[in-house]
């Protein structure tokens, strides 16, 4: 018999793949334009710490499968984000900032290789991160566009897919009684992306104007 587990667990699989689906939306977005100027290097490189601490929490903690396999694929797309950045950095300052992807980089990878082989408090503390990092990136994304008074190459689909795949999963990890770090990562993602809404009201004819001139 179909159980409430049984259906949460099939939620979880289709919160992260609409997870998916949102970050792919903005790489498209990035493609149509050929910039990311639409989003702050700290968001980008928010979303490479804070995936980073999130994969290691994974593995460190043995969380269910879907979550083996969907955040590393989510993962390589925070990869191809990175890859646009500098790939369509015509108006960058390109050559002040690629040190600081590097050590990145290479910090996160570190991080998940030692978090998948060590010991479960230090997993316990990664699922702790992600949650200060997003917010701060969050903020400096919104803190960009309400500066520049546009939402100009930041993605609306990948804000509302974002919200409801936040929802899907926290539903579900309330029913599979997942630790406490995944929901409050979904209640932060769900308030914070709601407030990503606010300015595509506020700016959408200023946007309009400027990508016509």
């Amino acid at each position: 018999m179909f159980t409430y587990d049984f259906f949460a667990n099939i939620s979880v699989w289709i919160a992260l793949l609409i997870f998916l689906m949102s970050m792919m939306s903005q790489l498209i977005l990035n493609f149509r334009l050929k910039t990311t100027q639409g989003l702050s290097d700290l968001f980008i490189l928010g979303f490479l710490n804070s995936q980073s601490c999130y994969i290691g929490f994974t593995y460190s903690l043995d969380l269910p499968l879907v979550y083996k396999v969907m955040n590393p694929l989510y993962g390589m797309l925070i990869l191809i984000l990175i890859v646009q950045r500098f790939l369509y950095a015509r108006q960058y300052a390109n050559n002040k900032i690629l040190p600081v992807y590097v050590i990145n980089f290479f910090l996160a990878l570190s991080v998940i290789v030692y978090a998948a082989q060590y010991s479960v408090w230090l997993g316990h503390m990664l699922g702790w991160i992600p949650i200060f990092i997003c917010l701060a990136m969050e903020m400096s994304q919104l803190s960009k566009i309400y500066r520049a008074k546009s939402v100009r190459g930041f993605s609306l689909y990948f804000v509302i897919i974002s919200i409801a795949a936040y929802s899907f999963e926290f539903v579900s990890a309330l029913i599979l009684k997942l630790p406490k770090q995944v929901l409050l990562t979904d209640l932060r993602g769900m308030m914070v992306f709601s407030l990503f809404l606010i300015p595509f009201v506020l700016y959408r004819e200023d946007t309009l104007k400027k990508h016509q001139k």
